[in-house]
């Protein structure tokens, strides 16, 4: 009889939950517009706006200063895919960068191309 108390109690605890849950997590709102027309100032307003930290804010610009760089100051709308995995094998290959170091980098670049700017 304990067991059957005893999951009865844990199916109401998981209903109790999954109500709350359904009420208190909605659809994240949309980002509002950027003001500033600068790349990395947008990339800096949209962190703040995120309430990222300032060491984030300083770590993710550096990496997408030197992903500018290794491409000779293009413009990052005007690459993709195809210039990001050079640029992310070469920290690797030629600076030997550590595994989280790379993540670093990894993680700008996807905060500008899928979640930022």
């Amino acid at each position: 009889m304990s067991f059957l108390r005893n999951r009865l109690t844990a199916l109401r605890i998981f209903a109790y939950a999954a109500f709350t849950y359904s009420f208190t997590h909605t659809a994240p709102r949309p980002l509002p517009p950027l003001h500033s027309s600068r790349l990395l100032d947008q990339v800096r307003e949209r962190i703040r706006y995120l309430h990222f930290s300032l060491s984030m804010e300083m770590i993710y610009v550096y990496w997408i200063k030197a992903y500018i760089r290794f491409h000779g100051v293009r413009h990052p709308a005007e690459m993709g895919r195809e210039e990001a995995e050079p640029f992310l094998r070469a920290l690797v290959a030629e600076r030997l960068v550590s595994a989280s170091t790379h993540r670093q980098a990894l993680s700008a670049l996807l905060f500008l191309y899928v979640d930022g700017c």
